[in-house]
């Protein structure tokens, strides 16, 4: 999934203190793993959680989640953001162990729990379809052209695609199957934009209770409640954020103008890749009442990141963030859960079209602005 797809370029933040009494334990044991590294736990959406310096091999983790806020979570060893060593754990209250034979968590493997359990069966099950087997090679692959050869990175998209939909066909049934599965919520939350919101919710309301106790649960709860108030035809939520100079910038103030509210982030994989479709449509109808506001989930402290992301991706129109990643307020009243999104608001401030791109966004504009102006 696209969620996947990306966990490659997230960055670490301070860490954080944990009160209360610890309630998860993990335990690595990691072969030709150095004493004295850091080895860092991240949910999506906050800073880091814990931590912990490695002895010979192993490690251990003691960390507190409290009730009802059950989530996959990042383990990660280090911090460099261009050589990744981390792994994806769904967590819950329990003792997890992590046994690989290196280096790093290369197909290091979680135990533990109910919900590491299901995880894995659901993991050993996708290795059992032929279409399936080769996913994690290509995402990869994908991460690898994309820091190192653009044009080979975009010419591998569809194939990228056609894996995410197999994939997400495949998890789909499964949740189906396992209503009362912990990591169920997760799972549909992952799915991002490859499936409908509506056939999302429908997925969700077949969970049973227990399996909607957890924090991505209460997240897509959230998503169906906002997404009703930000739908095509009607008036788009306010928001006001600082632009890159830090002066105060109201979606009112675009009030006359066609304006695409994109939805990105600097540390987006398919976000950059999307870019210059975005740009090709700026040039092509900002003389014809069009414009672009950019809003970004960037992290705190990484401001000029994101400044310098817009200026290598040549994104010449306004920019704005609150800097607080997923939890960027604007998200929250637009219901965006995955990026690259975007929603297109006419004159009068009601919308009129979401999550446009490609040649989608171009016919879009078509219709309504007519035939594009030559590049500038």
């Amino acid at each position: 999934m696209i969620k996947n797809a990306i966990l490659t370029t997230l960055l670490i933040l301070p860490v954080l203190m944990v009160s209360g009494q610890s309630n998860v334990t993990i335990e690595g044991h990691i072969k030709g793993l150095p004493a004295g590294q850091s080895v860092y736990l991240q949910s999506f959406s906050a800073p880091t959680k814990d931590s912990a310096v490695t002895t010979s091999g192993r490690f251990i983790i003691s960390t507190r989640i409290e009730p009802g806020e059950a989530n996959a979570y990042i383990l990660q060893i280090g911090r460099s953001h261009g050589n990744y060593d981390g792994m994806v754990l769904y967590l819950d209250e329990g003792k997890v162990r992590i046994n690989g034979k290196g280096p790093g968590f290369k197909d290091a493997k979680a135990t533990g729990t109910t919900a590491l359990k299901d995880y894995n069966s659901l993991h050993a099950e996708m290795d059992k379809i032929p279409q399936l087997q080769h996913r994690k090679a290509l995402y990869e692959k994908s991460h690898e052209l994309y820091r190192k050869d653009s044009v080979a990175y975009r010419a591998i998209l569809p194939e990228l695609q056609q894996m995410q939909e197999a994939e997400s066909a495949f998890t789909i049934n499964w949740v189906k199957k396992h209503p009362s599965s912990p990591i169920g919520a997760y799972l549909i939350m992952d799915l991002g934009r490859n499936i409908k919101l509506a056939e999302k919710e429908t997925l969700y309301n077949s969970l049973d209770e227990s399996a909607r106790n957890n924090t991505p649960a209460k997240e897509l709860e959230e998503k169906f409640r906002s997404v009703k108030a930000a739908v095509l035809g009607k008036a788009a939520p306010l928001f006001t954020q600082n632009d890159t100079l830090g002066k105060p910038v109201n979606l009112a103030d675009f009030k006359g103008k066609y304006v695409l509210v994109d939805f990105w982030a600097s540390w987006c994989v398919p976000c950059r890749a999307e870019n210059p479709n975005v740009v090709k449509a700026f040039k092509q109808y900002q003389s014809r009442n069009f414009t672009v506001l950019g809003v970004a989930f960037e992290r705190p402290g990484d401001k000029d990141k994101w400044m310098k992301a817009i200026h290598d991706d040549k994104l010449t129109w306004t920019h704005v963030s609150d800097l607080r990643h997923w939890d960027n307020a604007a998200r929250q009243l637009f219901g965006i859960h995955s990026i690259p999104s975007n929603v297109l608001i006419g004159p009068d401030g009601v919308i009129v079209g979401k999550n446009l791109r490609g040649e989608e966004l171009f016919r879009k504009l078509k219709e309504l602005l007519g035939p594009a102006s030559a590049e500038e």
